[in-house]
């Protein structure tokens, strides 16, 4: 759909779908490090651990109150507490003071039934299934895993799976990988201070072309094709098992 304007929201530079390269944005918010910037508006702060929480101060600079009104109705407010949350597993990892301050300030104007009932889903059978793959595949090295879960039908899985893997006992970072329609998507988690996970990720595809990942120190992400992994384009390609090595070595910092 064609847009007079872009904003890019918890995401600083556009990546990872038909037409990217063409998005030049008006206004970019973010709590990712990157170098994206808008033409007229550019806030990143990679110091706050959610992107909500830098909409809630939006709101409180304002004067809003939490769950009046339409801009800051019970429904929104409701959701920048569950980015919050979701963001910072609860407000117990890779979050600021500024999560604390956001939480309490939405807190009034939330509905706490729906806000459980989002952040207690019924779990699809297929998610469990590749958590399960992700526990069984895990290949650990010293305190840290990777696990190639295979075909996934869904991409949000992978980063249910890493969040999964990384409560087993013994390890502190993990990089879970599935492949959907030819893209192997990668969700990392790290609890290990040694492990920046977005710069591990970002220095494990940094020569296999067309590839993107990126992240803060306790989460990151990214996607590559399968054809350009194996080698089509200007590349001679890597395996699997040799990029499930370069993995390892990221994380270990022997690779930068």
């Amino acid at each position: 759909m064609a847009a007079d304007a872009v904003v890019l929201v918890d995401h600083n530079e556009a990546r990872g779908f038909h037409g990217a390269e063409r998005i030049d944005p008006v206004a970019v918010v973010d709590h990712h490090p990157g170098d994206g910037d808008g033409n007229e508006f550019t806030d990143i702060r990679p110091d706050h651990g959610a992107c909500a929480t830098i909409f809630a101060e939006y709101c409180e600079t304002m004067g809003l109150e939490p769950g009046e009104g339409d801009v800051l109705s019970t429904r929104v407010a409701t959701g920048l507490l569950y980015g919050i949350q979701s963001d910072t597993k609860q407000l117990t990892s890779g979050c600021s003071k500024a999560e604390f301050a956001a939480a309490a300030y939405l807190y009034d104007g939330i509905d706490e039934e729906s806000l459980d009932r989002i952040a207690n889903p019924e779990v699809d059978a297929a998610v469990l299934d590749v958590k399960a793959e992700a526990i069984r595949n895990r290949e650990v090295r010293n305190a840290y895993a990777v696990s190639d879960v295979g075909t996934v039908t869904s991409a949000d899985a992978v980063p249910q799976a890493a969040e999964e893997l990384l409560r087993l006992e013994g390890v502190s970072a993990v990089v879970v990988l599935g492949e959907r329609d030819g893209t192997i998507h990668l969700s990392g988690r790290s609890r290990d201070d040694r492990v920046h996970m977005g710069r591990a990720l970002r220095a494990a595809v940094e020569d296999i072309p067309m590839a993107e990942a990126g992240g803060h120190a306790r989460m990151g992400g990214g996607q590559l094709s399968v054809d350009h992994m194996e080698g089509i384009g200007p590349s001679d390609g890597v395996s699997r098992e040799e990029f499930h090595d370069r993995l390892f070595d990221a994380m270990t910092g022997e690779l930068e």
